[in-house]
């Protein structure tokens, strides 16, 4: 947005698979552009719109914004237009304007993995063999096979009470997480 500078950007007020999508009123707010949600239907000209905005329980507004501006489009609004067969023939023929980094004026510090605002995180695997949860017994009270079920199968284990001298502690733990595995066969 910041490159091509529209005067005009258009979407959707929701996203299908999880609700509100915050990317474009976010950006135009960060750029000062105006924007409007749930509009329903937009008219003007000569660098000013007027946009019909869905309030609640169905009362209609009438908004007067500048250009450039962003609409976000409430579902329902319009029916979508399918191109002809014409046109989708045109549009396989048309050329594909390509933009490098340079030709975008973009410097390389704010591209790829040194721009991005997230650090990439450690990918890791599910255990090659989870534990199996068995089905509890049908004579429990409901309570008790919902417990069961949230457990996770996993049996709840004794615990033992190590009292030694301060000096003693940290050879104590280490003995403790050699036996239970937790050291990955380092040596002491």
């Amino acid at each position: 947005m910041e490159i091509f500078r529209p005067d005009f950007m258009l979407s959707g007020n929701r996203l299908l698979d999880r609700g509100a999508d915050p990317a474009l009123a976010l950006a135009s707010a960060r750029l000062g552009i105006p924007y409007v949600t749930a509009a329903l239907g937009v008219d003007g000209g000569d660098g000013k719109i007027e946009v019909l905005r869905k309030c609640d329980r169905g009362a209609r507004q009438l908004i007067a914004a500048s250009l450039p501006c962003t609409l976000l489009f409430t579902d329902g609004c319009c029916e979508p237009r399918y191109p002809v067969q014409e046109a989708l023939l045109a549009a396989l023929e048309m050329k594909i304007e390509i933009r490098g980094v340079a030709e975008l004026g973009l410097p390389v510090a704010v591209v790829g993995s040194r721009g991005a605002l997230l650090g990439k995180e450690r990918c890791s695997f599910p255990r090659s063999n989870p534990q199996r949860v068995t089905t509890p017994a049908a004579d429990l009270p409901a309570f008790e096979r919902i417990l069961a079920l949230l457990s996770g199968g996993i049996k709840p284990r004794a615990g033992k009470l190590h009292a030694v001298a301060a000096e003693q502690t940290v050879e104590k733990l280490l003995d403790i997480f050699q036996t239970e595995g937790l050291l990955g066969g380092s040596e002491r």
